[in-house]
């Protein structure tokens, strides 16, 4: 081994050693935190399967079941049934984000203004009352609270705002 002759080298090498530490440091933590919330939406707080991710999968069902009674009755061409097919298709195909709330309101407006039998009545009313549920479970379970500490306190905090940016550190996906 040739020893650094020049203090500038040494100088030079050591700045390139410690930043190189930072930077794969900071990604590894920032990313185990990451990991940690993640783990959260897919298994729920207790690990039971039961979190956030299985009621998106709720909320998806209620939707596609609300498409079903929309053209059955005779809403299947509308523009209201069509985005909502799409965005329960979307969600299928993987998009967790796809927005299925405001879609299924607009369909369940348009259906509360048709002559519905007492039968789809019921159902109408049932998918309100599923969806709100599923919402407010949605905004107060663990993971929620998790993903949002970590995009607006660790990855807005210094220097974590910086290293994310650098080491490729995303924010979490928080559903509502």
């Amino acid at each position: 081994m040739v020893p650094i002759k020049s203090a500038k080298t040494a100088l030079i090498v050591t700045v390139a050693v410690i930043l190189a530490a930072t930077l794969f440091g900071s990604h590894r933590s920032l990313n185990a935190l990451r990991k940690d919330a993640l783990a959260v939406l897919e298994q729920g707080e207790y690990g039971d399967g039961v979190g956030v991710r299985s009621d998106l999968a709720r909320r998806g069902d209620v939707c596609a079941n609300l498409c079903t009674v929309a053209r059955n009755n005779g809403l299947g061409e509308s523009d209201a049934y069509r985005r909502l097919s799409a965005q329960v298709e979307a969600f299928r195909a993987g998009e967790l984000d796809a927005e299925l709330e405001e879609p299924a309101q607009a369909l369940m407006e348009a259906l509360s203004g048709l002559p519905l039998s007492e039968r789809d009545q019921r159902h109408l009313s049932n998918f309100q009352a599923e969806l709100g549920s599923i919402r407010d479970t949605i905004r107060r379970d663990k993971y929620t609270q998790m993903a949002q500490d970590f995009n607006t306190g660790t990855l807005a905090a210094f220097p974590a705002n910086l290293l994310s940016r650098l080491t490729g550190v995303r924010p979490l996906p928080v559903y509502t």
